[in-house]
């Protein structure tokens, strides 16, 4: 008998339902073999496997397809069949597991419904939904051993900033927001954002700083200055405060300071040359050369003498220990202090910025460079942002001021958030030093830009 194309699409469309089902269960159970295989399950040999897992999955599809029958309440009625035959077959095997084997623990019995559910998602058609189900099933199984190593290594005092960082972002911060909008006070939302943001970095730089040691603060000053710059020199700083050793603080602020400092000018550099590039298109294929320079400027400065001192530095620690030591003893996650008052300094620098915006000289010819500056001390990327869907209000000259001194408070404003963190007179000196290094290009670059107008 020859299939009509109708029939021959059902068929085909059945057999990839019934496909994932099978290698979904398939590849959890293969994650049970490993596990059992590498002798990290207690109850070696006892679980289910491949077959039994891919099995269970295709059961479920197989009862789910019939759902989709022709017959009026015969599918309904027989996949409820296959439903309850399914939680007998488990409650079964946990009877013999936990009251005969006398062994503990549920998992093996919530993945064996879950398994079954996959199945039952592949045979109502749910094709994606049911493959990254169970990837997501093995990933989360595999991952046991590193989350039990994690989690013995977690100190109660980590845990505890841990879930101090999530219900402030995850519980207060719904509820700063859906405050601000309806008092219509949308800079709450922002300098609460700013403080989350702070002790977020900081928590990560501590978690890293603990795993890889210098290399970790090096990694999330690199992954935070992308991020917020201010933010991730405040965090690190409170950190490095906790440090016992005076001498070693110092030299890692030496390191580190650079690499935010670089690694935030790159980041907005690039950001102007593509808004003003997108925008203004070759109009302004100057203002492309002057951010170009600032960008490759403050990337090599930085990160040269970032990875000299960093080289010299453990050259240093080999030749007095032999080892290259890079564990840090840092005492606390979290620096609340500090987050406070690098808040109520983003504070006062936003207000400074929103009274400059709303005086009467702010249509005068001057007023787009200076608050450019001002606001640069604040969030350098929202005023880039601002000054590229702008630019065809602005003259070329005051565009191009404008992003280059935006660009140098970017750098300077690290100077302000630094005095905020409790650095001693040495340690803020570093940041003074590098913030005026990092600030030259730009400003002289606006300079030459404003007299060449």
């Amino acid at each position: 008998m020859t299939q009509t194309p109708d029939t021959t699409f059902q068929s085909a469309e059945f057999l990839v339902r019934m496909l994932i089902a099978l290698l979904g269960g398939m590849l959890i159970g293969l994650e049970r073999e490993r596990a059992q295989v590498s002798g990290k399950s207690k109850d070696k040999g006892s679980i289910p496997g491949l077959r039994s897992f891919g099995l269970i999955s295709l059961y479920g599809a197989l009862s789910s397809y019939l759902t989709l029958t022709g017959v009026e309440g015969l599918g309904n009625i027989l996949s409820s069949l296959a439903f309850s035959g399914m939680i007998i077959v488990v409650l079964i095997y946990a009877y013999v597991r936990m009251a005969k084997l006398r062994i503990l623990g549920v998992t093996t019995y919530i993945v064996m419904l879950t398994t079954f559910i996959i199945g039952v998602v592949a045979g109502l058609g749910y094709i994606l939904e049911a493959a990254s189900s169970s990837v997501l099933v093995t990933l989360i199984l595999a991952l046991k051993m590193p989350a039990e190593k994690i989690a013995a290594s977690i100190k109660y005092d980590e845990l505890l900033a841990m879930l101090e960082v999530a219900s402030l972002a995850l519980v207060i911060g719904p509820i700063v927001k859906t405050y601000s909008a309806q008092e219509n006070i949308p800079v709450l939302f922002k300098i609460y954002l700013f403080f989350v943001v702070i002790l977020l970095i900081s928590f990560t730089s501590y978690m890293m700083g603990k795993v890889w040691g210098e290399k970790g603060l090096i990694y999330s000053a690199i992954l935070g200055s992308l991020v917020n710059s201010e933010a991730t020199l405040s965090s690190l700083a409170s950190l490095l405060l906790t440090l016992s050793d005076p001498e070693e603080r110092l030299e890692l602020l030496k390191t580190l300071v650079p690499i935010i400092l670089s690694t935030a000018l790159f980041k907005l550099s690039l950001l102007a040359i593509l808004a003003l590039w997108l925008f203004g298109g070759l109009v302004y294929g100057d203002l492309v050369v002057l951010t170009g320079i600032t960008a490759l400027f403050s990337l090599l400065v930085g990160w040269l003498y970032s990875s000299r001192n960093l080289g010299n530095k453990e050259s240093t620690k080999s030749r007095q220990t032999g080892t290259s030591t890079t564990s840090l003893e840092i005492v606390s996650p979290l620096s609340w202090s500090s987050a406070v008052k690098t808040a109520a300094a983003y504070t006062l620098l936003t207000g400074l910025f929103a009274l400059a915006a709303k005086s009467g000289l702010s249509n005068l010819y001057f007023m787009p460079p200076i608050l450019s500056f001002l606001g640069g001390l604040v969030n350098a990327t929202a005023v880039i942002l601002s000054i590229g869907t702008t630019v065809a209000v602005l003259s070329h000259c005051q565009v191009v001021a404008s992003v280059m001194l935006s660009l140098a408070a970017a750098a300077l404003n690290k100077i302000l958030y630094a005095r905020t963190s409790g650095l001693e007179k040495k340690e803020f000196k570093v940041v003074v030093y590098w913030s005026l290094v990092m600030s030259m290009v730009p400003l002289a670059l606006s300079l030459y830009s404003i007299l060449s107008c």
